[in-house]
């Protein structure tokens, strides 16, 4: 009298049809969540009160009293005590590997005043003096009071001759300091014809953008794949503590981080089970061979 694939109504309309049945009932790993406001983000925006997962699939949403039966009996029961269950987001502009690659720097993010930004780095830069690039990113100077960033005799004063760049939060900017110009092959002294070197009065401020950013980013040692397997956990974790469950790529390889490496560290986390984002990662032309390279 309650079975899943019948036509109980003579419509046609069914919880399952019968391939989907065999299916669900091949599968072990079930998980039950009951007593909640299920979002189902369909075409209709529907809600419901349970949802079964079996692993990392959603197999059914409905009542708690349809989905028990289809659960088995050694599912996992979990009561939402009435709080609202979303999907998985999917980030759709991100670059995982590039802030699995920063771990080891300083987050400049959230900050009220540049000053504030700038003492991050700073704290940053003596607690690390083994780092040869002092880096600070996701500085966002529109969400400032003072809405810039600092100048290069700013960031000379603080950081002297340590190469040091603070990178704009949407990444396509960056502000150096005098040793990063030089390093990058720019000279701080005169005019320079790229516009991506922003000048005034005939000098570079300290900001560059596009891809005078990125190689500003490529002076960065190069990552080890032990400490970017190490990052690419702790940024998934991140992803997952905001509800992120996918994300797509911004492009991989840039800021100097290898092609072939990402994709093999990746390739091994998944081998070993422990990737909880999904990657999507649209990548260059090089690209393609690195992929080829890595399986």
């Amino acid at each position: 009298d309650n079975d899943p694939t019948e036509d109980r109504n003579g419509t046609g309309n069914r919880l399952f049809t019968p391939e989907e049945w065999e299916r669900i009932m091949r599968c072990s790993e079930k998980v039950l969540y009951v007593n909640g406001n299920i979002v189902t983000m369909d075409a209709e925006d529907r809600h419901a009160e349970a949802v079964l997962t079996c692993g990392d699939r959603i197999e059914a949403v409905g009542t708690a009293a349809e989905l028990r039966p289809l659960a088995g009996p050694a599912h996992r029961e979990v009561d939402l005590q009435g709080k609202t269950l979303y999907p998985g987001f999917i980030d759709t502009h991100s670059h995982i590997e590039m802030y699995a690659a920063w771990v080891a720097y300083a987050y400049c993010g959230g900050t009220e005043t540049m000053q504030e930004a700038l003492d991050i780095l700073q704290h940053h830069a003596g607690a690390h003096p083994e780092q040869p690039v002092i880096m600070g990113y996701g500085y966002d100077d529109t969400a400032t009071r003072d809405g810039r960033g600092p100048t290069v005799a700013e960031l000379d004063a603080l950081f002297g001759d340590r190469p040091t760049v603070l990178v704009h939060i949407s990444i396509h900017a960056a502000y150096v300091n005098t040793a990063m110009f030089r390093l990058m092959g720019v000279d701080p002294d005169k005019p320079n014809d790229n516009v991506e070197v922003v000048c005034v009065d005939g000098r570079p401020t300290g900001l560059v953008t596009e891809n005078m950013a990125l190689r500003a980013l490529a002076q960065l040692p190069p990552v080890a794949a032990a400490d970017l397997k190490q990052g690419l956990l702790t940024a998934m974790q991140k992803y997952n503590e905001q509800g992120f469950t996918s994300t797509i790529g911004g492009g991989l390889g840039l800021g100097g981080i290898d092609n072939a490496m990402t994709l093999q560290v990746l390739g091994e986390l998944e081998r070993e089970g422990k990737m909880t984002v999904r990657c999507h990662l649209p990548f260059f032309t090089t690209g393609y061979r690195a992929a080829k390279a890595a399986g």
